[in-house]
């Protein structure tokens, strides 16, 4: 290494407030006052720098840059759809199972408290055919009732459950 290339080294070195020499390095000093003068030297250089160039100026890309920003994008896009197709198959596989864990849990408070959960989360609709479904426990198809009824009310519509839930429309059936 020249003479000229070390003093160059040392400049940069000075410049982002690393210790020049070894002895510096291991005296220890003052860290408050430091970093109030190098906060306060950085703000001035912000305020010198008003009209800073962004990282990437967008509109000066290069073909093979805008090739490259294309290429970023597909390979982000397919790692979305590749983490959508986990998922998917994943809630797949909880459903596939679902029926044998209710099955299981038939008559068991257990199946209450499921019934329960999934009722309380569910939109009003989806509250409907929850209660539908032959597993369901009485006690939640009378929560979902109330349910029903209380946002009724609050609507202004009385009758807005004209069929109670677990009963189907045709009275001939069941």
């Amino acid at each position: 290494m020249r003479k000229r290339e070390k003093v160059r080294e040392f400049d940069f070195r000075a410049q982002r407030g690393e210790p020049t020499s070894s002895s510096a390095a291991k005296k220890p000093c003052d860290r408050r006052g430091a970093d109030a003068a190098e906060t306060a030297r950085k703000g001035l250089d912000d305020m010198a720098q008003k009209h800073r160039h962004p990282v990437i100026d967008w509109n000066r890309m290069t073909d093979r840059q805008r090739q490259m920003k294309a290429r970023a994008e597909n390979l982000t896009a397919q790692i979305a759809l590749d983490q959508h197709r986990e998922h998917d198959r994943a809630n797949k596989a909880l459903f596939a199972s679902l029926e044998s864990v209710l099955a299981q849990l038939a008559d068991t408070p257990k199946a209450e408290e499921f019934f329960r959960l999934f009722s309380e989360t569910a939109t009003l609709a989806n509250a409907k055919r929850i209660a539908n479904h032959p597993d369901c426990p009485d006690v939640v198809r009378d929560e979902i009732a109330l349910r029903i009824e209380k946002t009724g009310a609050t609507r202004g519509r009385e009758g807005a459950a004209s069929v109670a839930p677990g009963q189907s429309v045709n009275a001939s059936e069941g």
